[in-house]
């Protein structure tokens, strides 16, 4: 897995920016983790490997219908890891959601990509549709190898994944997601089977 150092903090400078939903503001300000945060991590591994749908994966373990609430879209300076990772010097377009099993929020996503591209609309048209129905079913989005293990405020633990669709304009998302305390339960008390994708 690809730990990055520490880095400046995301500095948004979209209106959304004014009176930001505090999950918001804690993903915006998640960083790579370090080697320090190892044992932190560990509860979340079969989480943090997962290689298929989290979608999918959190129906399966709750049992339950998976719902997406839309917390903020818009354009933002992105974290100088962001756009490093998306090899972008330009603004980024971000779009912040909860995973919900059932009404109780249980993940979070922050997905990442440039501004001035087809991302951009991706994200837009999504509406309250999970971002896995596209990239998942549609075999011309590839999901990268590295996986970039983060770490938000208050010790919230995530991964970062870059997904890349091949064509004229290329179109590439970074898709950051974070685990809140219900799927540390869920990793906690079980072997981990039900979350695991291999």
């Amino acid at each position: 897995m690809l730990s990055l150092g520490p880095l400046p903090a995301a500095n948004m400078t979209s209106p959304l920016s004014e009176a930001r939903h505090p999950d918001v503001v804690r993903m915006s300000n998640a960083m790579p983790s370090t080697d320090d945060h190892t044992e932190l991590l560990e509860p979340y591994r079969p989480w943090l490997t997962l290689k298929t749908s989290m979608t999918q994966a959190i129906g399966q373990a709750f049992c339950s219908d998976v719902t997406v609430n839309v917390l903020a879209c818009g354009t933002e300076d992105g974290a100088s890891w962001e756009r490093r990772a998306l090899n972008s010097s330009e603004p980024l377009f971000v779009r912040h959601i909860q995973l919900c099993a059932g009404t109780e929020p249980v993940a979070l996503a922050r997905t990442v990509t440039s501004a001035t591209g087809p991302g951009r609309d991706l994200l837009t048209n999504l509406t309250n549709q999970p971002l896995a129905e596209v990239l998942f079913r549609d075999v011309a989005w590839q999901r990268g190898s590295e996986i970039i293990n983060l770490l938000a405020a208050g010790e919230l633990p995530g991964r970062a994944i870059k997904w890349v669709r091949a064509g004229s304009i290329p179109t590439t998302l970074l898709v950051e997601e974070f685990f809140l305390l219900p799927l540390y339960a869920l990793a906690t008390t079980s072997s981990g089977d039900s979350a695991h994708s291999d």
